[in-house]
């Protein structure tokens, strides 16, 4: 299959059998994730009894070492094939992960091994992620991208609403550590289904004499001299950065504030999610009636004002109710809004800088995300937990003033 348009036809060749494949294994890896999710902070807080402080350490420490490791990264998978990447990748977080119900077990667990798979486990997706941007863009033509696209984020939204609540049972019933060895299983199938895939990969540049520092850097030069990836890029980093932000913040207030069991705070972080698939199903409709600009300014803008709501939970079912309706609403425009914007980015950006350019937005927001989750602990820890959310809110509604405002003109693909 190429990327040109059938002849007789108008219109591209149907997604085959390696999208399928691809498919598979990235459902695999999302649905152990999934049920995984929120596991590393649940077992801080109730095994080891973590402070707020902590917890936002977990995710500030793990996403410093995982941006700082990755950084000479981008130019190491510019020349070299994707999948093998990917594969590596993925075997090395499973058995990462598996680590733990293992230390568990034999009563050795402590916080810094949870600090340390968090922060490997972050590196781990880093690249992942970016070999997998360049190679979708090889694997599927422009014209199947937004659906290539819209079907991987409608399955991730899906097993993202499912999993954590048979990850509650899971850890109601066998403990908080097994699902970790569960997302271990989930990634070694998507190493398998990766491997399946048939279709050869173009040739990777030769490496040559590569100053690895330097050409990371050229991710961030090209995104930055964009008029299109410029604004995205500033808006996604904040964005992330806020998240995380309140990301920690929520789980305290939800597992110490509002005192949820197990199985409780498994439907908190599960029903939401079904926001982000009905977001998603609904990208590539909304993107063609409204257009596609449009529709990544409207649904980035709408993204934050739901979780205003955050700050003021009360207490008991009525807190769980508010909790999750607000953040459907936030997973909802989130869920339109990816599809579009990877699609945006991706057409904007030219095939020999692909992974650069994905990967200074992985590193631009994940960089970001650990200074925000640090400095929203110690906020948290001076005003408390509702008066540090209520901040990390505001900011989260404010990255929306980052956007191309204005449609540019986009390279071709």
């Amino acid at each position: 299959m190429t990327e040109t348009t059938d002849a007789g036809s108008g219109t591209a060749p149907p997604l085959d059998r390696d999208f399928h494949l691809l498919w598979f294994a990235r459902a695999a890896s999302d649905a152990g994730t999934a049920i995984a999710m929120g596991a590393l902070a649940l077992i801080a807080v109730r095994t080891l009894e973590a402070t707020t402080f902590q917890v936002s350490l977990l995710t500030a420490v793990a996403g410093l070492v995982g941006a700082a490791l990755a950084l000479p990264i981008g130019p190491f998978l510019e020349a070299r094939r994707k999948r093998p990447v990917m594969i590596t990748a993925d075997v090395v977080r499973a058995l990462l992960y598996l680590s733990v119900p293992v230390a568990a077990l034999l009563g050795v667990l402590t916080f810094g091994q949870l600090v340390a798979v968090s922060a490997v486990g972050a590196l781990g997706g880093i690249v992942f992620g970016g070999a997998s941007a360049a190679h979708l863009k090889n694997l599927v033509p422009k014209e199947r991208r937004t659906e290539a696209l819209g079907k991987l984020e409608s399955t991730f939204w899906l097993l993202t609403s499912l999993g954590p609540m048979l990850g509650g049972a899971i850890v109601q019933l066998l403990g908080s550590t097994v699902t970790l060895g569960v997302q271990a299983i989930g990634l070694l199938a998507s190493a398998l289904g990766i491997s399946r895939i048939r279709r050869p990969e173009p040739d990777p540049p030769a490496p040559g004499d590569r100053r690895f520092l330097a050409e990371a850097g050229a991710g961030f030069t090209v995104a930055l001299r964009d008029r299109t990836l410029r604004p995205l890029l500033i808006n996604a980093s904040l964005f992330a950065a806020f998240i995380a932000w309140i990301g920690p913040l929520e789980l305290v207030l939800l597992l110490r504030g509002l005192d949820l069991p197990a199985w409780q705070f498994g439907i908190a972080l599960a029903l939401p999610s079904l926001g982000g698939l009905l977001g998603s199903w609904l990208a590539p409709r909304v993107s063609g009636r409204l257009g596609e600009h449009r529709t990544l300014v409207g649904s980035a803008v709408l993204r934050g004002v739901p979780v205003l709501a955050l700050p003021f939970l009360p207490g008991g079912t009525a807190g769980l109710v508010v909790y999750v309706v607000s953040t459907f609403l936030l997973l909802t425009f989130a869920g339109v809004f990816r599809p579009v914007y990877t699609a945006v980015r991706m057409e904007a950006t030219d095939d020999a800088v692909m992974t650069w350019v994905t990967t200074a937005f992985t590193l631009a927001s994940r960089g970001a995300a650990p200074l925000f989750a640090l400095l929203g602990g110690l906020v948290a820890t001076g005003i408390g937990v509702r008066g540090g959310l209520l901040v990390g809110v505001v900011g989260l509604i404010l990255s929306g003033l980052f956007l191309p405002w204005r449609a540019g003109r986009r390279q071709s693909a």
